[in-house]
């Protein structure tokens, strides 16, 4: 199993990691990123349960989202730009980056990343894996060559999860290891909704958008991405994990807990 570990931050470790020899100190590593306001990454449903005119909905409605000249502006204005990745999970096994992360800082780079969803074709189609599909967008947002100040998962999807991890331990993994923000973008009933709250979303001004079908989907995308991009003050934690959520986090293979931000990482 893949594990969250972040080669961009502070690697703060728990005695019970340690005790495994599950962590690999990363102070000695060198490496340049390239410094964004947000980092973005677009996790998209490509389960059975979505069929193919569905498909081509949702990712028509991503790739429109990015030609939609409030965002373009949004992203024209953001002082360091942002980083934008776009994804397919499906099963607990099924997960793909179609679009590695890219560097967006005009119109023009958003018109060229919209293209390049456009261009994407369905890689898989089975179960529902939320939770794997949470883990491998993490995974994706710490170890690429961008260092941003907030880093945001998109998730969208038509069900709940029926295929391997828990989306709430994905979720709480995520957070512990570094991403700052996972937002949910449920396509169904307010039940589903719901759900998302309850197990997706999580972070900083965290939130879930709910498209009542995919015919509605393409307004929903860009009214969720222009919030995204938009930087807000985070507001502190309410609570902290219990101390059996960092035994579950433990035993689910995550090999590092960054407790700090990117910024205290030397690249030298």
């Amino acid at each position: 199993m893949k594990s969250i570990f972040s080669r961009k931050s502070f690697l703060g470790a728990s005695c019970a990691l340690l005790a495994l020899g599950a962590l690999t100190p990363a102070a000695s590593y060198a490496a340049t990123f390239v410094d964004v306001d947000t980092e973005l990454y677009l996790s998209v449903d490509s389960s059975g349960s979505v069929n193919t005119n569905e498909f081509n909905l949702q990712k028509q409605g991503y790739a429109n989202a990015f030609l939609d000249t409030a965002i373009q502006n949004l992203i024209a204005s953001s002082p360091k730009g942002i980083s934008a990745a776009f994804g397919y999970w499906s099963s607990a096994s099924q997960q793909q980056t179609a679009v590695a992360s890219t560097w967006l800082r005009t119109a023009a780079d958003a018109a060229n990343f919209s293209a390049l969803i456009s261009a994407t074709t369905r890689p898989f189609s089975s179960s529902t894996g939320i939770g794997k599909g949470i883990e491998f967008a993490a995974n994706e947002l710490l170890n690429n060559s961008f260092r941003g100040t907030r880093l945001v998962i998109d998730v969208s999807g038509d069900g709940t999860n029926n295929s391997g991890l828990s989306p709430s331990i994905a979720r709480d993994a995520a957070l512990l290891a570094g991403v700052t923000t996972i937002n949910g973008l449920p396509i169904g009933n307010a039940s589903l909704l719901s759900y998302y709250q309850n197990n997706v979303q999580g972070g900083a001004n965290s939130f879930s958008i709910l498209a009542n079908d995919f015919a509605s989907f393409d307004a929903a995308v860009k009214d969720k991405i222009f919030r995204e991009i938009v930087v807000i003050p985070p507001t502190p934690p309410t609570s902290v994990p219990e101390p059996g959520l960092m035994i579950g986090l433990v035993g689910i293979g995550v090999a590092a807990f960054s407790l700090k931000r990117r910024n205290e990482e030397t690249a030298s």
